[in-house]
């Protein structure tokens, strides 16, 4: 069956040579947004998902002799908070739910702590500050998904295709 995606491991890369090319030495990948989910309920397509932009970001980590910390969710990245100037929030709502923790905790983003998050919703260009991102807007999947299915209609069969994300950078990543 056809699909259409995007390339997971080139998310992961984009966020973690952004945020190497700002100056962050000490950077951590959240690859969840809850702290106590077990894997055996997340599903085996996320985990891979997760997986690919880990490999990702530690491919663009490893070219500049950066190391990283992996952490579960946004209590543990709090946990560490101090050990690290910037997070990859893999999960499309880890982002958003980090910025909020940090704002009821009084953490200032991006000065205390830079946030690059996972698929470009509009809620992440709305918040405080907004929300730097890698991915490919729904609308873009949505659009090929639908030519998809017009060329199912008309008797073709359509290939899947894999979209190239792209880095929207906005203001919660501070240059070191």
């Amino acid at each position: 069956i056809p699909c259409v995606t995007i390339d997971h491991r080139m998310c992961g890369y984009l966020a973690g040579q952004h945020l190497v090319g700002k100056g962050h030495r000490h950077i951590a990948f959240m690859e969840g947004h809850y702290d106590a989910v077990p894997t055996s309920y997340v599903p085996e397509c996320e985990k891979q998902i997760v997986y690919d932009r880990w490999a990702g970001f530690s491919e663009a980590l490893g070219e500049r002799d950066v190391s990283s910390r992996l952490v579960q969710g946004v209590d543990d990245l709090l946990a560490i908070q101090k050990e690290v100037t910037a997070v990859y929030c893999a999960h499309t709502r880890g982002a958003t739910a980090l910025l909020s923790k940090c704002w009821h905790l009084g953490l200032s983003v991006p000065d205390a702590l830079s946030i690059v998050g996972q698929d470009d919703e509009v809620a992440k260009e709305v918040s405080m500050p907004s929300i730097t991102t890698v991915g490919v807007r729904a609308r873009a999947v949505g659009e090929r998904a639908a030519h998809m299915v017009f060329d199912l209609i008309s008797g073709k069969v359509p290939e899947s295709v894999i979209l190239e994300p792209h880095l929207a950078e906005r203001e919660s990543v501070l240059a070191l």
